[in-house]
């Protein structure tokens, strides 16, 4: 695993006040090792100014050994957000991990409310006591994925899924999305062919968040075709895509 170097830094960027609550990356991760997570991904943002490089925005997943052993198809994760460069304060949400496609998904306030700290006062035990409550709170997930999957949806119920996700990701002037709803409901593999809220629900997340579509029926306002989609490498889009249309699929499920 590659592990982002701001993850290692040892101390703040200079320009933050004494005020400035710096909890290292590295301790957390090891915090989180005595107290039975593990990590399993790691990533940051690139940066444009080099004065900010080894400072920049950071997102580390990890399971919790009580989460590990599943049959499910998913595991539940904890996400930590964090940076030493003052763009982020920390952020604790709770993830999903499907290993058919090795997507990450993340729940939105709305099933498990997460947690976002400033640096301003942070401890680690505070940071702790949070993640603990999420993973209380985990278990209730597995109950809303299996309502999803009894969930059967319409195809203008899948195509108002998807019409959410885009948005989401281009906003909503169509003079700007290079997907149709048509696309996005393309699914990627056999184990994806269905029409119930959680199988709909991973084949619009994955192709908005990961990308490589091409849609021939879309034109640029000058008519020129827009080119495949690229994945999603910022760590707020990716945040607030996720929990967006985790929120979107949580109100199909709602009104059903």
């Amino acid at each position: 695993m590659n592990i982002p170097s701001c993850v290692h830094a040892t101390s703040p960027i200079s320009t933050v006040s004494d005020r400035y609550g710096f909890i290292p990356t590295h301790e957390v991760i090891n915090a989180f090792n005595r107290e039975g997570w593990q990590m399993t991904k790691a990533t940051a943002v690139k940066v444009r100014k080099p004065s900010k490089e080894g400072f920049q925005r950071h997102l580390i997943r990890f399971v919790h050994e009580s989460q590990i052993n599943t049959n499910s198809g998913n595991r539940m994760e904890t996400v930590f957000i964090n940076s030493h460069d003052k763009t982020s304060g920390v952020v604790l949400a709770s993830g999903i991990f499907r290993f058919a496609c090795a997507n990450g998904l993340i729940v939105a306030d709305s099933t498990i409310q997460g947690f976002k700290l400033y640096h301003t006062g942070l401890t680690m035990d505070r940071v702790l006591g949070h993640a603990h409550d999420l993973l209380q709170q985990q278990e209730k997930v597995s109950g809303t994925i299996e309502q999803w999957k009894s969930i059967k949806l319409n195809q203008d119920q899948k195509v108002a899924l998807a019409q959410a996700g885009i948005n989401l990701r281009w906003g909503n002037d169509q003079a700007n999305q290079p997907l149709s709803p048509s696309v996005v409901l393309l699914p990627n593999r056999t184990e994806d062919i269905g029409s119930d809220l959680w199988t709909v629900f991973n084949i619009v997340q994955e192709n908005i968040i990961r990308g490589g579509l091409t849609d021939r029926s879309r034109t640029r306002f000058d008519g020129r075709s827009f080119r495949s989609v690229r994945p999603i490498k910022s760590i707020s889009a990716d945040l607030a895509i996720n929990t967006g249309l985790w929120q979107a699929a949580n109100e199909l499920a709602l009104a059903s």
